[in-house]
């Protein structure tokens, strides 16, 4: 059971960002960007909701979860985006085809919770450190396909605050008690076979059977763990134009 409780002393987030990019356009597709960012926030908003198991029904598997968002002190984020579309017909005529592309951000952030339970300094959360995407893309005009390999770092979900114990009724606070998604992957591969205005689509996802989502107790333990296994998808699909 989920409860979200009110804060009525909650203030809106003040914030202050610069943002600086470039990107070159060449020949034949070819694309590269990079830009950067930074951003000083205010007043920062944090949900601080926890796994808050009921103690009375801990023996029933049962459990309450309670979402009361937080102003707490300040974030700094800093932040750099790279983007590459990068055709290679150019290194092999039989790769005219073939075109590789690639997406990576690098985050990195500072929170001051001016919570005296945590650490001075925290990380702001559900922001990964990293996130790569790298696709591989061939087209002929009749049949295409794609193979698609996403990479997510780790990120914080929850704060450590107010955990509770299953030995009794006191709870226990502490950055060594965040709440940490570990690193994930998935991979995707498609074909398609056009016929006018007609496409057929055989989709893979997933293609590995990685984890989905796993999140634990501490960054490198595997205290209280929340696992999701998404599995493999597959999908066919048809589609005609009139």
């Amino acid at each position: 059971m989920e409860i979200q409780l009110a804060n009525p002393d909650l203030r809106a987030v003040r914030g202050t960002n610069l943002d600086l990019g470039v990107a070159w356009q060449g020949p034949g597709g070819l694309h590269l960007a990079l830009s950067g960012f930074a951003k000083r926030l205010a007043r920062y908003l944090n949900d601080t909701g926890n796994d808050l198991n009921n103690p009375d029904a801990v023996m029933q598997y049962r459990a309450v979860r309670l979402i009361r968002p937080e102003n707490g002190g300040t974030a700094t984020i800093l932040g750099l985006e790279a983007s590459a579309a990068v055709p290679l017909g150019g290194v092999a005529r039989v790769l005219r085809h073939v075109a590789l592309a690639g997406d990576l951000t690098m985050l990195h952030s500072a929170v001051r919770l001016n919570n005296p339970a945590l650490d001075r300094v925290e990380r702001t959360q559900y922001a990964p450190a990293s996130n790569l995407l790298l696709r591989l893309h061939y087209d002929d005009g009749r049949i295409s396909a794609d193979a698609a390999c996403r990479l997510t770092g780790a990120y914080i979900q929850e704060y450590g605050i107010e955990v509770p114990t299953f030995a009794g009724t006191t709870p226990l606070s502490g950055s060594a008690l965040d709440t940490w998604v570990r690193p994930s992957r998935q991979i995707d591969l498609a074909v398609a076979r056009q016929w006018g205005t007609h496409t057929l689509r055989l989709a893979l996802r997933n293609a590995l059977n990685d984890t989905a989502y796993r999140a634990t107790i501490g960054r490198t333990s595997d205290a209280v763990p929340q696992t999701i296994l998404g599995g493999r998808q597959v999908l066919l699909t048809w589609t005609a134009g009139f």
